[in-house]
């Protein structure tokens, strides 16, 4: 019995997003666990290299950087391993807000209370409350800033109690470490903490909308280039009002036809019919974009697409003869097998291309005499027996090189009021 392959659920827009958000995440983390380790062990050995510290002071900030440095280590490790979660990004955060606290700690035994709670490292907590805005994660910043009011307020209460430099007539002389100004500064905190946590979520939803755009604009794209060709699909994202304009141009057209395929598909099954069309009308679209042509329309067992539209560099009619060989080569064995063939007629001039249809339902399509020539002269094919052809004025402007041709006289072609000399294209000579 053929097992049914279960169809799996593609991701939506913001499972995708959170999945690659996760994964910035990871890597800042990562640099994030590097930098600190590095400024942790660079200021250590600074300390070592001062030889000035007290052996209390020196035990202190050891027990600091065995504890830490480790830690973040550690963070780092699981990050590498794959092991990523959000709850790491809230113990980095801790961590680093936890050496602020004890830089300015120990700084209160180096240089006293007063120089400690007043000089750079308290500056830090802000740094690290600001940082954690762009992990985009809004609780994030509301963390960092009531762990870094807590631990500030903590060590103030703490060093203050007993420090020399802290009394009362010495604070008279230095106000901002009083205890109403400390209250401010804690407020402080906490505001950085909410301004990072808005900020974090105005930066998320901005970049969630930006993505979900371009997703959605990308999708679109896609699906319409099932249906129509990339080129006319990068014309419409182009324009600023999403259509095109009916406009002249003087283009190159292009009808193919399978021949006998009505016998085929009476005495068919419509698995088989289906495989054999999509399969000519893959290698007949591969030979046309090949040479910047654009498979305009599919017409049943036939299609017809147009040169010289969007690309203006090179000549179409040679584009368009030297498809019309691929395609009559790529097509021949799977067609000859089922006593089949292909038709293929040119035609060169002017056209009216743009959007054609109702107001509410269109289609890019191109119009004019040169297509209905062009149609009637694939038609002919079939009376003529013949696999490619053109009219004496479209062969002329070929290069002389290029192709092996027969004449097939004079024929009488609705739409021109004197017959016509036909080409038949037998191959292309190199």
């Amino acid at each position: 019995m053929a097992s049914t392959a279960i169809p799996t659920s593609v991701p939506s827009i913001e499972e995708r997003f959170n999945q690659e958000m996760l994964s910035r995440e990871a890597r800042a983390e990562s640099f994030a666990c590097l930098l600190w380790v590095s400024v942790i062990i660079l200021t250590y050995s600074l300390f070592l290299i001062d030889g000035d510290m007290n052996s209390s002071l020196g035990r202190n900030i050891s027990l600091l950087v065995i504890v830490t440095v480790p830690l973040f280590i550690l963070i780092f490790v699981l990050i590498r391993w794959g092991q990523y979660r959000p709850s790491l990004a809230y113990l980095n955060t801790l961590l680093q807000l936890s050496v602020v606290s004890g830089a300015i700690y120990f700084d209160t035994q180096a240089y006293g209370t007063q120089y400690a709670l007043s000089s750079m490292p308290p500056i830090a907590y802000g740094l690290v409350i600001i940082v954690t805005a762009f992990r985009l994660r809004p609780l994030m910043g509301i963390f960092a800033g009531v762990v870094a009011a807590a631990q500030f307020l903590t060590i103030y209460i703490f060093v203050s109690r007993d420090a020399p430099d802290m009394s009362a007539e010495l604070l008279a002389e230095v106000p901002s470490l009083d205890w109403e100004v400390t209250i401010m500064k804690v407020v402080i905190l906490l505001g950085l903490g909410a301004a990072g946590s808005f900020s974090a979520y105005s930066l998320r939803k901005e970049l969630y909308n930006f993505i979900a755009t371009a997703r959605e604009e990308m999708r679109l794209h896609q699906s319409l280039g099932r249906y129509v060709s990339k080129e006319v699909a990068d014309a419409l994202r182009q324009d600023d009002t999403f259509a095109l304009e009916p406009r002249s141009a003087q283009v190159t057209v292009m009808f193919g036809d399978i021949r006998n395929f009505t016998r085929f598909a009476n005495s068919s099954t419509p698995e088989e019919v289906a495989a054999l069309v999509n399969n000519f009308f893959d290698n007949a679209d591969s030979a046309i974009s090949k040479h910047h042509g654009v498979l305009n329309k599919f017409l049943g067992d036939g299609f017809m697409a147009i040169f010289g539209l969007f690309d203006h560099e090179e000549d179409p009619r040679e584009l368009a003869t030297r498809a019309g060989f691929e395609i009559l080569e790529s097509t021949s064995t799977v067609l000859s097998a089922n006593k089949m063939g292909v038709g293929i007629a040119l035609n060169h001039g002017d056209v009216i291309a743009g959007e054609i249809g109702s107001e509410g339902r269109c289609e890019f399509t191109v119009l004019g005499n040169t297509v209905n020539i062009a149609a009637r002269l694939e038609g002919l094919n079939r009376k003529l027996h013949t696999n490619f052809l053109v009219t004496r004025d479209f062969y002329t402007m070929l290069p002389e090189d290029l192709v092996n041709v027969r004449s097939l006289e004079r024929h009488n072609i609705r739409g021109i009021s004197e017959p016509v000399e036909l080409i038949e294209l037998q191959s292309l000579k190199s």
